[in-house]
């Protein structure tokens, strides 16, 4: 595990915005979520939160079943958060998140740390439980593999790490496009050939 923050360009208003974790002091509570090597970031954090920061925090984790993140939760342990809930999928993450939004109190912030998908569904979790995105601090920390809604049959698909895909549902070969959706937590794929028709740009794995 390395300690690495990748953070992406943001040319469009759309497009999210990552910053890097860093504790609200005046927050009632706070909730962090993270995946995989997010772990470190939330350990980082937590090691520069002022006092009494870590006694009204609750942590929800998602590994990977890599040994060396074992040791991290370990610590995260002795920073004493109110609950360390430690989740075996993205869905039971969500799923524990949703659970913790529902009995937030006034004054809760909410820090997120992981991948490009993991973050917008976060994101999406919190403004259906009526939290204001500005009210998320999100760190882009693992893959920059993208969630994409077609727009032409409206399927989404997961970790789509290439510009040009076909859709799985209706077989459009598609350019994923920087536009995105907090809504639906997905960027948006259009024809790849609708700028450009009969001519096909060639795909790059770009979203790694």
């Amino acid at each position: 595990m390395t300690d690495n923050v990748t953070s992406p360009p943001s040319d469009l208003k759309s497009r999210p915005v990552y910053y890097t974790l860093e504790p609200v002091a005046h927050a009632q509570w706070n909730l962090i979520v993270a995946e995989a090597e997010g772990i470190l970031s939330v350990i980082r954090m937590l090691d520069e939160a002022p006092k009494g920061f870590n006694a009204r925090t609750h942590v929800v984790y998602f590994g990977t079943g890599n040994p060396k993140e074992t040791d991290c939760v370990e610590r995260l342990e002795n920073y004493g958060p109110v609950s360390l809930h430690k989740t075996s999928s993205r869905k039971a993450t969500l799923e524990r998140l949703s659970t913790l939004l529902r009995h937030a109190k006034m004054g809760t912030r909410l820090y997120a740390v992981g991948g490009e998908s993991f973050l917008g569904l976060v994101m999406r979790e919190a403004i259906e439980h009526g939290m204001h995105h500005d009210s998320v601090i999100t760190e882009l920390r693992g893959s920059l593999a993208r969630r994409v809604q077609c727009v032409h049959c409206k399927c989404i698909a997961e970790d789509i790490i290439a510009t040009i895909y076909d859709c799985p549902r209706c077989d459009e070969t598609l350019l994923v496009r920087d536009h995105y959706s907090r809504r639906i937590a997905a960027f948006q794929g259009v024809s790849a050939t609708v700028e450009t028709p009969g001519v096909q740009p060639a795909p790059e794995e770009v979203y790694l």
